[in-house]
């Protein structure tokens, strides 16, 4: 049969979008596959089910076995936590770094020689084969060759560069080993992806829980996860279409469930001392005290309420010896309670800053605060931010999720922003049309030195641009070979110290035309250009200063 395709014409792959959601507790993926036309619906984007080193669902356990965990009886540990330790140790808060399960974690890991991008490298590439595994089962093994897979990855707005780029390098074994698999170029932040997935949603596009969307709306995304919570604020620029814009650069800290299961953990120890014999108590290893913790928490965090009754819980034999005092241990809605409120407490007022912000830009409340992701499905949290938003802004709604859709938003959030940015949906979603900087960038005068601020934090800059900002003459300076250059600097935030980001090198030779940079987003991370006249762009290479 002859081909339909005309001669010396390539035939263009259809992509397959996928989105990870790489969590500190627990990790997801979500695809879409597309038409025979390479058209893709959003409403089909599917949720990977899948079983990964003995964790089996929709969302899966970020861990790797400790030794060999082909069987199904295996029970020789788990190394977790890894995705923290990606970090360097100055970029995480004191009382994570004094965190006694990551160091344990910590330890477990470089004992196997691991380091934490190998760790990282070992789950990615247990979690990209099992969804390898069930797309070949949909689609057939040859027509899954026909297509290209590309995958989009979330991170947490607080990451900083080089935490991405071990992640990156981590990823790329486990990618390479596919010829039809590859990264997307840049990685989403996890609230923009959460705002994505929940705003887009094809059931209630351009309204959200009953109330329309009007032009002039604000909503506040709240996405708290196992290690991070990631807020967002948002205004609608245009209701049909569903257009948004950031109010203020969104915000993320380290407040998250897996905080509240270790001060769970340092609870039940504490309370083990009242219930069971010393020599008994002596006997008992971490892993009994985390066993029993598994054993009991997750049902616990999820349900509590604020004045939930008194719970008693079986204690496991190894717990009892022979003289134990108590067969049972008991919690009270207070010992709970100081569980929860410092990782809770950090949440609130990361909010409380969001619907200030909010107001100060407005002069009203968010229409809407939205709590979602894993821990975000606790009850004592959902309870805690109703209670804070009530008193701070009685009109404002706030909505949460009891089921996987709001856990879920992240990875579906990714799909949908990479299939945005490769223009194939079929039913446009919410468009994101400007974000928030979160630094401020500038140069300085060669003559006075004196700092002239190109963009200001928190200035909205279209997502598409142009965003140009034109470069004072007296900016350039040339350097000991005569080349012209300009020293970028940037503050992180008001007050804090000005420091040198950038030395840009023009290598374009004669006499430099007037010039402006033309500020870009590439994916939540801000980037730029030079650019002259109809916006031809003036060729430069970074270059550090000290150089010269």
């Amino acid at each position: 049969m002859a081909s339909s395709v005309p001669q010396g014409q390539a035939i263009r792959r259809r992509i397959i979008h996928a989105g990870m959601d790489f969590g500190t507790a627990y990790s997801s993926i979500s695809y879409v596959i597309p038409d025979s036309d390479g058209h893709i619906d959003p409403g089909r984007c599917r949720l990977l089910f899948s079983n990964v080193y003995l964790s089996e669902g929709n969302m899966v356990q970020t861990r790797i076995p400790k030794g060999d965990s082909t069987e199904d009886d295996y029970d020789g540990g788990w190394i977790k936590l890894f995705k923290l330790s990606l970090l360097h140790s100055d970029d995480l808060p004191k009382g994570i770094r004094a965190s006694r399960i990551l160091d344990i974690s910590n330890k477990e890991r470089e004992a196997l020689d691991l380091s934490a991008a190998d760790a990282t490298a070992i789950y990615f590439q247990g979690l990209l084969g099992q969804f390898l595994h069930t797309l070949s089962l949909m689609l057939g093994h040859q027509e899954l060759a026909q297509h290209d897979v590309e995958i989009t990855v979330t991170v947490p707005g607080i990451w900083p560069v080089d935490a991405r780029r071990r992640l990156y390098q981590a990823l790329q074994p486990a990618i390479t080993a596919h010829a039809n698999v590859r990264l997307a170029r840049n990685f989403v932040p996890e609230g923009e992806a959460t705002a994505i997935a929940l705003l887009s949603e094809p059931s209630r596009t351009g309204n959200f829980w009953g109330q329309r969307f009007e032009k002039g709306d604000t909503v506040v995304i709240c996405d708290c996860g196992g290690g991070t919570t990631d807020s967002v604020a948002y205004k609608v620029t245009s209701a049909q279409p569903l257009i948004v814009e950031e109010i203020s650069p969104g915000k993320c800290i380290f407040a998250g469930g897996v905080l509240v299961d270790e001060a769970f953990l340092q609870l039940v120890k504490s309370k083990t001392k009242e219930a069971t014999p010393m020599r008994t108590r002596n006997n008992l290893t971490d892993n009994d005290y985390q066993d029993f913790v598994d054993e009991i928490w997750e049902r616990i965090k999820e349900r509590h309420s604020i004045d939930a009754p008194r719970r008693e819980v079986s204690l496991p034999r190894k717990f009892l010896g022979s003289r134990a005092t108590r067969p049972k241990m008991t919690f009270s809605a207070d010992d709970i309670n100081s569980v929860f409120d410092p990782v809770v407490g950090k949440i609130l007022n990361l909010l409380e800053s969001e619907i200030a912000n909010v107001g100060r830009a407005t002069g009203n409340g968010p229409k809407h605060v939205v709590v979602a992701g894993g821990f975000g499905r606790s009850r004592y949290l959902q309870l805690k931010i109703a209670q804070k938003v009530e008193s701070l802004s009685p009109s404002t709604l706030t909505n949460w999720y009891t089921d996987q859709d709001g856990w879920a938003s992240v990875c579906r959030g990714a799909v949908l922003h990479a299939i945005q940015a490769h223009a194939l949906s079929m039913e446009p979603g919410v468009q994101i049309d400007g974000r928030a900087s979160g630094e401020s960038y500038g140069v300085d005068h060669r003559t006075d030195g004196f700092m002239y601020w190109l963009i200001h934090q928190g200035d909205v800059l279209s997502t598409t641009g142009p965003n140009r900002r034109t470069l004072p003459p007296d900016a350039l300076r040339r350097d000991t070979n005569g080349r012209l250059f300009v020293n970028m600097y940037r503050q992180t935030e008001p007050g804090a110290r000005v420091e040198l980001f950038d030395c840009i090198v023009l290598t374009a030779v004669g006499e430099p035309p007037s010039m402006a940079f033309d500020f870009r987003w590439v994916g939540g991370e801000m980037s730029f250009v030079l650019v002259y006249g109809d916006n031809s762009q003036v060729p430069f290479i970074r270059q550090n200063c000290y150089d010269f």
